[in-house]
């Protein structure tokens, strides 16, 4: 989920040259109301919770088809052109004979998130792409979660909706806590001190790799926080208990939990629609209704369905503000306990009468 560069490679190596001090033992801390971003005489750099809690801790970079690695760096605060402060590190190399490679990082805090970027001075023939981060967690922290995201969407020139990529998240939780982070790379490349995060050419001889760090509750769903990086005002999901919302029993109706959230920095009016159809396409339930939720703000709902004693709905949810659009296509089904058997004909579903889904919160 790379981010758009808000500063040129050029810009970064400037604004990390800008020192507003000498590099000190003692760790350096630049605090918001998310998180503390903190800079150790060791080069590396921790997120922490408003606590003091270590959430995560970027301790270097491995090109790794290649020999060159950061072994240990010095931390300093540096201005970016923008005047913002930031954290910047340059690390020592080792495994670096020729002494042609060199590699430093930029940490940049915004209020929901750091943007880290490591740029990697190298030859252009140097194998860059097996680049690995260098990252740990706290004692206390939950095995990390992989998240590869999918957004709805429709093509401008009609058809059916179908799923986009939208990046992978990798979530960390602690006991009250989590922390995500995003970066591109093949997912499986990780352990337990390292992530795949190849960098790009961006010049000749120069090279970019980025990751995003974001701080969340325990209650903050992927889909919430990769709305959040990508900048767009709400984000809807949509979930049940059931294993590809399928139930065996034909005594409850299905139904799906609805959570809409807006993710940005002012009140939203929200309209929220659903819809179900049958298998030959035809409508058996829809619904609209409306919200109005303040920056921040989760609501959830329960949409019921009627059920087929065997058989299948085609269901979407949609949330719309302004010209803004969230939707989510989904199945469900009613499979109860069976043999398969050969050379019999499957009896077709029948849908009782239902009024529309009416969310309830």
């Amino acid at each position: 989920m790379r981010q758009p560069r808000c500063l040129s490679l050029s810009t970064c190596l400037a604004g990390a040259a800008i020192l507003t001090g000498m590099a000190a033992a003692q760790p350096i801390e630049i605090r918001t109301d998310a998180y503390t971003l903190v800079g150790l005489d060791s080069g590396a750099v921790e997120l922490r919770a408003p606590d003091g809690r270590m959430l995560i801790s970027i301790n270097g970079y491995r090109v790794e088809w290649a020999p060159p690695r950061t072994s240990g760096g010095t931390c300093r605060e540096v201005t970016l052109a923008s005047g913002q402060r930031a954290l910047g590190v340059v690390y020592d190399v080792a495994d670096n004979p020729t002494g042609r490679v060199a590699i430093r990082s930029v940490f940049e805090p915004l209020a929901d998130r750091v943007i880290v970027r490591f740029l990697i001075s190298a030859p252009d023939d140097l194998n860059v792409r097996g680049g690995m981060l260098a990252r740990s967690f706290g004692p206390d922290a939950g095995p990390e979660q992989t998240h590869k995201m999918g957004r709805w969407t429709r093509h401008a020139g009609g058809g059916v909706p179908f799923e986009v990529p939208d990046g992978s998240l990798y979530r960390t939780d602690y006991p009250d806590a989590s922390v995500f982070l995003s970066t591109d790379g093949v997912a499986d490349w990780a352990g337990d001190w390292a992530r795949h995060c190849p960098p790009e050419r961006v010049a000749t001889g120069q090279f970019e790799a980025e990751l995003v760090l974001a701080p969340a509750d325990l209650a903050a769903r992927p889909s919430e926080i990769a709305a959040r990086l990508n900048s767009r005002p709400v984000a809807l999901d949509v979930w049940s208990d059931q294993p590809f919302h399928l139930w065996a029993s034909d005594d409850k109706p299905l139904w799906l939990l609805v959570e809409a959230t807006n993710v940005s920095d002012r009140p939203r009016r929200v309209e929220r629609q659903c819809w179900a159809r049958d298998f030959d396409g035809a409508v058996v339930d829809e619904g609209t209704d409306e919200l109005f939720l303040d920056p921040g703000e989760r609501r959830q709902a329960v949409l019921q369905f009627p059920a087929a004693n065997r058989g299948i709905l085609y269901v979407e949810v949609s949330l719309r503000s302004g010209d803004h659009e969230e939707f989510v296509r989904t199945t469900l089904g009613r499979l109860p306990p069976h043999e398969f058997q050969s050379g019999l004909k499957a009896p077709s579903a029948s849908l009782p009468s239902s009024t529309c889904p009416r969310p309830t919160t």
